[in-house]
This record gives structure tokens, sequence and C-alpha cells, in this order.
């Protein structure tokens, strides 16, 4: 059993240091009983491996150890002790690390004691002085009668029907084509289709002009220009192409009546289909608004309690956000994460300050919450409750829907500390 003096004599020196609001650098040193101990270990290893003339292989004398392998040594015991120690010096002055830390000036002192340093960023502990006393106006929910029309007529469209048309086409037409490199040799065939919906962005605007003055049948050869983010290596601005145009059609929209509210839902009638366009319209709205209202609430909570972000909380939103491939020009990724980068603070801002409040306030979500909450999506998605449990359990969403509840029960506190009209 270890003594408490030989205990002492093994513990860490450690100091802390603060250079940013979440930054800690702290000062390790190792005391010597610790590294002659480490340093023993090493060299009984290394010479159980060793084989060197005159002495069996193990029996390697620990000054002839030392004489041919001193370096090697002290490398593998720095490496063992500072992985050993690094985690115990953060729990000793009660740490908790975000990132990875930095660790440098490794060396032995004159006392051979061990001494390194290491600076890391913490999770951030916030204190929400102020969460309430703002002015926030709702937004209007109001449906005009234009969005419902839009949305029948999206309806009409997706039930149309496509007859041929034996005319140039023109935008909504929906075209079927074959197109090849004029200096091609082979014949224009099957792998040189394409249909398409005229207007829709598929085709280059150059394409689609030109097939636009082609009839059903005719075929003809064009200029194309592409856009330089479109040309391959080498490849020329411009390009002859041959296109044949082989059909067009053209939507047949069914009439807005009763038939059609038929075989677009369990509507007995038009009036009561778009009833329903205009509640569902009416309850983006709402959804819209009390997005609006919780993130000019954020705002105001954000603004009234001002910290920093660990920049290693930073860094790692932005590379999620950007997802940039390995081959991206290094200037054009530098300017994409310093236009992403306010936004990345606000979000991380708006997570701490939720958790926070959450941890205050005793919101986080409840079993019965989290049960009432499946039933609902089972109900939404005529599902049984249980095959939506475990479907979210397969996914690893449990988690999540609960920090969202609890998010939804802070955003809920947050409007009961303030006003909204």
């Amino acid at each position: 059993m270890t003594s408490d003096s030989t205990t002492a004599e093994k513990g860490l020196d450690v100091t802390v240091d603060e250079p940013g609001a979440w930054k800690r650098r702290l000062t390790v040193i190792v005391p010597e009983a610790r590294v002659q101990e480490e340093r023993g270990r090493v060299r009984s290893r290394l010479a159980k491996q060793l084989d060197l003339d005159g002495f069996r292989q193990g029996k390697v004398p620990p000054q002839i150890v030392e004489q041919r392998f001193g370096p090697t040594i002290d490398d593998q015991t720095v490496q063992s002790l500072v992985s050993e120690t690094l985690r115990e010096a953060f729990r000793q002055e009660e740490i908790e690390p975000i990132g990875d830390p930095e660790i440098s000036d490794i060396g032995f002192l004159a006392d051979d004691r061990l001494r390194y340093e290491i600076e890391v960023e913490i999770m951030p502990r916030i204190e929400l002085d102020r969460v309430g006393g703002f002015r926030v106006e709702q937004p209007a929910t109001e449906v005009d009668p234009d969005e419902v029309d839009e949305v029948l007529d999206r309806l009409r469209e997706d039930e149309a029907t496509w007859r041929p048309a034996e005319r140039e086409p023109r935008e909504g037409d929906m075209v079927t084509v074959r197109i090849r490199p004029a200096d091609r040799e082979e014949e224009l065939s099957s792998d040189d289709e394409y249909q398409f919906e005229m207007g829709d962005g598929n085709a280059l605007p150059d394409i689609e002009d030109a097939i636009s003055t082609l009839e059903p049948g005719e075929r003809e050869t064009f200029d194309v220009h592409f856009p330089e983010a479109l040309r391959e290596e080498g490849q020329a601005e411009d390009r002859e192409l041959e296109i044949e145009l082989r059909d067009v059609k053209e939507a047949e929209l069914p009439p807005l009546d009763d038939e059609l509210a038929s075989r677009v839902g369990d509507f007995e009638s038009l009036e009561e289909l778009r009833e329903a366009v205009r509640e569902d319209v009416e309850a983006h709205h709402r959804d819209e608004a009390e997005n609006e209202v919780r993130e000019r609430l954020m705002d105001h909570v954000i603004e009234a309690n001002p910290f920093e972000v660990p920049e290693s909380m930073v860094e790692d939103y932005m590379d999620r956000m950007l997802d940039a491939p390995d081959d991206v020009d290094p200037e054009e990724l530098e300017q994409a994460r310093q236009q992403v980068r306010p936004r990345a603070e606000r979000q991380i801002k708006r997570h701490l300050i939720i958790e926070r409040l959450t941890e205050r306030e005793g919101l986080e979500a409840t079993e019965d919450e989290v049960d009432e909450r499946i039933r609902e999506i089972a109900d939404a998605e005529g599902l049984e409750p249980g095959a939506v449990r475990r479907q979210l359990a397969r996914d690893d969403r449990m988690e999540s829907l609960r920090r969202q509840i609890s998010a939804e029960k802070a955003f809920d506190y947050l409007k009961e500390q303030s006003s909204v009209e």
C-alpha cells in the first residue's frame, strides 16, 4: 500500500494562468520520484528487447542500456509521463477542456523533474444576468388569398397530364433532345438523349435558346457558350453542339373543381380543399412567427449578456458548416470562413444560453414529455408509438428529441419573462 508521503512525492505541481476568457495555460511539473520510477520501467522494457553481443537477451545491465540508449529512454519517458499526467492535471484543477490541448516547452529541469505546458480552451460557464424585460413584436400570421391560390396552382401542376405539341418549345414544356459535340464522328443515339422541362434551370441558357428555335424532328448545329465554372481544363469557352429535338410535350392542367379536390386528398369539395390549404398556410405562418419571436428574444438575451465564444468551438462549427473538399482554394476557403463566422458565433452563443437556462431553471425534458411527443409524431405519421420510439433509438435521435423539447421549454420561459405583442 502506498504511503501518504510517497503519494505526495509523486503528486503533480500545477499552476494555472488565464490568457483568455475561456483559455487556460497549465504549467505541469512532474516530481523527480515519479520521473525516475517511469524511467526505470522504460529502461526495463527496453532491456528485455535488446540482443547485444556478450549478453544474453533481456540480461543487459541497466548502466549499459543507459549508455547506449539514454536519449531513447528520455523520449519514451517523456511521452509516457505527458500522456499519463495530462488528464490528471485537468482533474486536479477541475478543468473541462474542449478541443485538443496544445503541449509545448517539454523538458527536464536540473533536478530531473519533468516540466511542460498545456494550453487549452474550456467549456464556457456563462452567467445570465438578464433574460427578461424585453419587448418583442409578434409578426403577423394572416393568410393572403393569393397564397392559397398559389398552392392550388401547384396542386394542379402536380396533377397535370402531358400531351404532344407540334411546335417550337417554350418555357414550361417538356422536351426530349439529343445532344453531341459537332466534331464527333458517331451519329446521335439514345446515349445522347436528355429530357427536361424548359425553364427549370437544368440546361444552359444557350442550349435552351437553341432548342426553342427547333420544331420536333429538326436537327441543327449551334455555338454554345460554357460558363467558366463548367469548363474543363483546356476546353474552349465556346463549343459547337449538334442538337436534335425529338419531341415536345405541353402540360394540360386539370380544372380547379371538386374532382381535383377528391384526387389530391380526402376532400368532398373544392371549398373543403381550399379551407385545408388555408389552414396549412396559416399554420406555416404561425411557425415562422414563433421562430421569429424566438430569434428576436435570443438577440436581446445575447446583447444583454455579452460573452466570448471559445475559438475552437467556432472553428469546429465553421468546418461543419462549410464541409470544404480537400482541394479547395485556400484563399476562397478563408473568405468563406470569414463570411460564416458571425453566424457560427451566434449559433454557438444561442446553444450555450439555452443549455445554461435549461440547467438553471430545471427545464430538462421529462420522460412524460418525451412520451407525449412520440405519441404526437406517431399520430401525425399514422404509426404506433412503439414503432416511432424504436426508429428514433435506431437512428440515435432520442437525445436530440430531448434537447428539442428542452429548448422549446426554455423559449417558453423566455417569452414569459418578456412582452410579446
